[in-house]
């Protein structure tokens, strides 16, 4: 046989091969899709809803306590993510939660949430701009 028909007669085949038989009938094997989560990035407004809509959300602001104590969006928990057991507080999470983190301007949540990911929880996304554009977004904070 010539050979310049083989190539393109076995890149028929093996597309033909891979052609999906039957494709009327039903695909049991897909799974149902999962609930949305969140982002990864989500403006202040974003979590601000997102705390209504979701009730069981948890907010964590990674800012040491006296930063906390200055003021910090209403319903969060403080874990310091300079704290030397900051870890340790972060195991003690459930990891089936959606977690949104913030700090002052967004580099430390940034790191606390990869660090987040890097111990196994798969929803957690970083409020651009912290606590800063919170405030500069005109929502209360807390004391």
């Amino acid at each position: 046989m010539d050979k310049r028909f083989i190539l393109p007669l076995a890149a028929f085949v093996l597309f033909a091969g891979c052609q999906q038989q039957g494709k009327d009938e039903p695909d049991d094997s897909v799974a149902e899709l999962p609930t949305p989560h969140l982002a990864s990035m989500l403006a202040p407004d974003d979590v601000r809803q997102a705390m209504m809509s979701r009730p069981q959300l948890a907010v964590l602001d990674v800012r040491t306590p006296e930063e906390f104590a200055a003021g910090h969006i209403a319903g969060a928990t403080n874990l310091d993510y300079k704290s030397e057991d900051f870890a340790a507080q972060v195991a003690a999470l459930p990891k089936d939660k959606d977690y949104v983190v913030y700090c002052r301007t967004g580099h430390r949540s940034s790191l606390a949430q990869e660090a987040m990911r890097t111990m196994g929880f798969r929803h957690v996304a970083n409020m651009a701009g912290g606590i800063t554009a919170w405030r500069d977004g005109g929502m209360a904070v807390a004391r």
